[in-house]
């Protein structure tokens, strides 16, 4: 429903959709009562380190970019085959991060949807590495928040394009 409903709205901003199903699970789980709004302390990290953050996100940048990139270049535009593959390169390096692994996969496919951003959105490359590397921050900082929600990577890429897109006026 929320996705009929938003159809014509903010076209072409990466991460919608995941944001249709974040907030169509949040509705749920309060409905049936689950509290997600508070973190779960059994998984909360002591602190990432800092080598942690800076690596993440550099590298969610360059995903957010490689992914409009490879999707314009070489797959006649299919964004979606464009974050899957990004997807799947960041789950191979991610084994490198040990126990930070999982973490590391799902940030480097959350700015894989930032990615997904249409030209006319993020008109620069600068604006995709810009909003991989807000993506990246806003999913580490909520990793621990809203556990069992769909849509939690879309939704962390689509507030970052819509940042980007604010703070950045052309």
């Amino acid at each position: 429903q929320f996705y009929q409903s938003g159809k014509n709205v903010f076209v072409g901003i990466g991460g919608k959709l995941g944001s249709s199903a974040f907030i169509g699970t949040a509705l749920v789980a309060l409905a049936v009562g689950k509290n997600v709004w508070n973190p779960d302390i059994s998984v909360i990290n002591t602190s990432l380190p800092l080598w942690f953050y800076v690596v993440t996100a550099v590298l969610s940048a360059l995903a957010s970019v490689m992914t409009h990139q490879i999707a314009q270049k070489y797959l006649k535009g299919s964004v979606v085959l464009g974050s899957s593959i990004i997807g799947a390169l960041g789950y191979a390096l991610s084994f490198a991060f040990g126990p930070l692994s999982g973490l590391f996969a799902g940030t480097i496919f959350a700015a894989s949807f930032a990615g997904m951003s249409q030209k006319r959105v993020l008109k620069s490359p600068l604006y995709f590495v810009i909003a991989g590397m807000i993506t990246a921050m806003i999913f580490l900082a909520s990793s621990t928040y809203f556990l069992g929600l769909g849509g939690k990577m879309g939704t962390s890429a689509f507030i970052a394009v819509l940042a980007v897109t604010v703070l950045i006026k052309d």
